[in-house]
């Protein structure tokens, strides 16, 4: 039985994400959200409220639905 991962996620991993200057950290980080089920993920109220302050906020906060604050 594998143990699950408990992972804190802060603005930088969404912000990978949608990377287009550094194309193999999107394609790292887009790997990484291919996998939920390898991970507990964790996603502070303070990470949320700087997500609401992004310019294009909806794909990132559609990126984090589902993870607990």
């Amino acid at each position: 039985m594998r143990a699950i991962v408990k992972i804190y996620i802060d603005i930088s991993v969404p912000s990978a994400y949608f990377d287009d200057e550094k194309p193999e950290r999107a394609e790292l980080t887009k790997e990484f959200w291919s996998k939920p089920e390898n991970y507990k993920l964790y996603v502070p109220t303070l990470v949320e409220d700087e997500l609401k302050q992004v310019k294009d906020r909806k794909r990132y906060i559609t990126r984090m639905k589902g993870i607990k604050s």
